[in-house]
Formats: C-alpha cells, sequence, structure tokens
C-alpha cells in the first residue's frame, strides 16, 4: 500500500475522457487500495490496454506484495508500463485524458 493510501478504506475509480479522440475510460487516479487489495493503474505497449494490476493483497495482518503480477489481461504481454495519473496518456490516441466525475468507490 503506497503512503498515499494510507488511512483509506475504499479504493475510488473515476471516469477520464480524452481530450482529443474522446476515448473514455474508468480508472483510479494512481494505485488504489481497498480492505483486501492494492492495485495501480498499468497500460499494456503492446495492446494499449489499460487495467488495474494486482499488486498486493492483505491478509488481515497487512499488505504483502504479490510475487508475480498477471500481465495484460487483453493480449497477455509483459510489456507494461505504469499509468502515470499527473500525464494521464490516452491508451488510444496518446492525447490527454481529463479526470472527470467519481463513479464508484470499492473496498
Amino acid at each position: 500500500m503506497t503512503d498515499q493510501n494510507k488511512g483509506k478504506l475504499m479504493g475510488q475509480c473515476y471516469r477520464f475522457i480524452c481530450t482529443k479522440c474522446k476515448c473514455e475510460i474508468e480508472a483510479p487516479s494512481g494505485s488504489d487500495s481497498g480492505f483486501e487489495y492494492a492495485t495501480k493503474p498499468m497500460r499494456c505497449t503492446s495492446c494499449g490496454n489499460l487495467f488495474d494490476q494486482l499488486i498486493a493483497t492483505n491478509d488481515g495482518k497487512g499488505y504483502k506484495p504479490v510475487e508475480h503480477p498477471d500481465p495484460c489481461p487483453r493480449c497477455g504481454s509483459d510489456a507494461l508500463e505504469k499509468w502515470e495519473h499527473k500525464t494521464r496518456i490516452c491508451p488510444r490516441c496518446g492525447g490527454m485524458m481529463k479526470r472527470g466525475e467519481l463513479l464508484y468507490l470499492w473496498d
């Protein structure tokens, strides 16, 4: 669990909309955590898929890092990069993604 998430009990998912191609995605603003697990948004450099990768699980005694994080669920590639919440690059066209409304909380 990252320092930015300490004390948070629920993860947050937002709508992001590309200012160039109008692509819409649902994603956290950055690494996030709930009661049972922690995730970080990843972008597959092979197919452009954006997904939350499981990075840690909570066994009730604290978060433990996942030994072998999953590859891209769309194409199976391990060629991944962290999707930075500060740059918010569109996975479709490379334009800028604007963060919209909070869609839901998860735990």
